[in-house]
């Protein structure tokens, strides 16, 4: 009988000089596919998502990235957030952030995903997620530190505000995270919020929502 792990397949999102890569920037994508013999891998190609080139920028560059990934349904990188995310979720991808990637993690992560399916999973998404409105975004931290208790607050909003051009983000939370006024300051970000509800949202400073 066929391995349950057989014809599986994951891309792993690797940098030109071939560490882990966060989606963004140059990307190199490389597919390990499992078979009965074990993981091999193969370069597919090269793209570039450009944050700096705003929402339709980091859009064409997905729509490059999206035919190289191939069967895969698992996308593994070193950072995961932000518009990247959204789109690939939205077409059914499973986004896996990791500091470092080992292909002999390989068979221990597509277990862990396909139980979390099979058990129904509705963890929350360890990163803001893009509303209907293009541009605009969410982020229940109370929630994400919850359901992943080994991330932070800087772990989950970082990556985000460094990758991701916004016309808002929403953050929700039961205290503000004493770190984040000055680095939205350090950003030439502006926020708001208010004592009543435990949100702020955060706005470049040439936006007004």
């Amino acid at each position: 009988m066929e391995h349950a792990m057989d014809a599986v397949s994951v891309a792993v999102m690797e940098r030109p000089d071939g560490y882990l890569a966060p989606l963004a920037g140059d990307v190199v994508v490389a597919i390990y596919r499992r078979s009965s013999e074990g993981w091999s891998r193969e370069v597919e190609g090269e793209c570039r998502l450009d944050a700096g080139a705003g929402l339709a920028g980091m859009r064409e560059g997905l729509r490059g990235l999206v035919p190289l990934l191939g069967t895969a349904r698992i996308v593994v990188a070193r950072e995961v957030g932000g518009v990247a995310v959204s789109m690939l979720d939205q077409r059914g991808f499973r986004l896996c952030g990791m500091d470092r990637f080992d292909a002999g993690c390989l068979d221990a992560l597509c277990e862990e995903i396909r139980s979390g399916e099979e058990e129904g999973d509705v963890r929350v998404p360890p990163r803001p997620v893009e509303t209907d409105v293009p541009g605009r975004y969410v982020c229940d931290l109370t929630a994400i530190l919850r359901d992943h208790p080994e991330l932070s607050s800087k772990k989950v909003l970082r990556p985000f505000l460094d990758t991701t051009p916004f016309v808002e983000l929403e953050v929700r939370f039961g205290h503000v995270p004493p770190w984040l006024p000055e680095e939205l300051d350090r950003r030439g970000l502006s926020w708001d919020d208010d004592p009543d509800r435990d949100s702020m949202r955060i706005f470049p400073k040439n936006c007004t929502p």
